[in-house]
């Protein structure tokens, strides 16, 4: 069991803080994919436990026979090298893996969500360290990002968001910024005293380097929520603190670093490659909107990255048109899975997590943050995070009976 939960750990941690896919860490974690799934098979089969409903497994069963079948599909019809389809389908399959092994090891008593949870919690927080190093470090000495991202490239396999804004000030941003604002919540909403002070400073910066109108959206949706469900007295508190921060926060940030990311050529230019690549995309659907066109295929007519020609920042868009819409709606029930305990909970304290777990779906409306290691992290992290939820409601109602 140690090995299984040690195996599992280094999912955990290495999917956030990496930000990256190197090839040797890409073999260390399939082969502790292998090693934890390997567990969790042995000891359910040793204690004839059925870890999930059937209709579950069946469901996950076609939703990964459709899988292998659009794979061949858009290996006979798309010009895309089969190891980059490859490595498009282990993206998806690592997707799914975390929150299928996090419920997993629950049900089997091997690592309670609890503790899984704070250990992605843990993880969140060293890479958002990690991150606020690496800003403060470029912005103090200065650093040409060109070369950096050169580094970053050869280091991890992938170049994160990274520029100078204005001002001297760094944004930084990668996959893992659309999580934090959950991180950020479960903050407010768990931690008491310096804990919380320290956690939602923390995740406040980070956030804000980030410098992504969705991630701050989401930020901004957190925190709402979580005043929402304060008493009348604390919340009239805070509107009243409002009031004085907003003036002093305009005064203070210098505004071509808000107007940077909502008004400025390159916010401009930004936008606009995203409708060429909604047109292009929707253009072409409707030659197959039930099955769509393949396995990483791509739209002939506009292609973002030539080295990985299936990525776009529209990827619900893009995921229809590579799976249609019987591959889209496999995929939406296995999200809807993952958020059944904030709906079993019955109770107004999971509703406000629950929109959030519906913004952060619809960020992939925008970006490219559904599918990935950092996305398995933060599926796992929201499942943890709503049964927490629902296990405190089930004592409070056990109480009150």
């Amino acid at each position: 069991m140690i090995i299984g939960n040690t195996a599992f750990c280094f999912l955990i941690y290495s999917f956030l803080i990496l930000m990256g896919s190197p090839k040797i860490v890409v073999l260390l974690q399939l082969a502790a994919l292998a090693i934890a799934g390997t567990v969790v098979l042995f000891r359910a089969v040793r204690h004839s436990t059925w870890i999930f409903p059937p209709a579950f497994l069946f469901a996950l069963f076609l939703f990964l026979t459709y899988l292998s079948v659009s794979l061949m599909w858009g290996l006979e019809n798309t010009s895309t090298p089969p190891a980059v389809i490859m490595r498009f389908l282990q993206n998806f399959l690592i997707t799914l893996s975390l929150p299928l092994l996090g419920y997993s090891f629950s049900r089997l008593s091997m690592m309670p969500l609890d503790r899984t949870l704070r250990h992605v919690l843990r993880a969140a927080i060293v890479y958002a360290i990690i991150k606020m190093l690496i800003v403060i470090v470029v912005a103090v000495f200065q650093i040409k990002i060109i070369p950096l991202k050169i580094v970053f490239m050869k280091l991890f396999d992938t170049v994160p968001t990274f520029d100078y804004i204005a001002y001297g000030i760094v944004r930084f941003m990668s996959p893992a910024d659309f999580i934090l604002p959950f991180v950020l919540y479960y903050g407010l909403f768990f931690m008491q005293g310096k804990k919380r002070v320290f956690l939602t400073v923390l995740m406040s910066v980070s956030i804000f380097l980030s410098f992504s109108r969705f991630v701050w959206i989401e930020a901004l949706f957190a925190i709402f929520s979580y005043i929402a469900t304060l008493s009348p007295g604390k919340i009239f508190a805070v509107l009243v603190a409002l009031i004085f921060l907003v003036p002093l926060i305009f005064i203070t940030v210098p505004m071509p670093l808000i107007e940077r990311r909502f008004s400025s050529s390159a916010t401009q230019q930004s936008d606009a490659t995203r409708l060429q690549q909604y047109d292009a995309l929707t253009g072409d659907v409707e030659q197959n909107v039930l099955f769509g066109h393949g396995l990483a295929s791509f739209a002939v007519n506009f292609v973002r990255n030539p080295e990985v020609p299936y990525t776009y920042e529209l990827q619900w868009v893009s995921l229809l048109y590579q799976m249609g819409v019987v591959g889209v709606l496999f995929l939406l029930g296995l999200i809807f899975f993952n958020g059944i305990p904030f709906i079993l909970s019955r109770s107004w304290d999971a509703v406000p997590p629950l929109l959030l777990y519906g913004v952060y779906i619809l960020s992939g409306f925008a970006n490219p943050s559904l599918v990935g290691r950092s996305s398995s992290a933060g599926l796992l992290f929201i499942l943890c995070f709503g049964t927490k939820i629902y296990n405190r409601n089930i004592v409070v109602r056990s109480s009150l009976a």
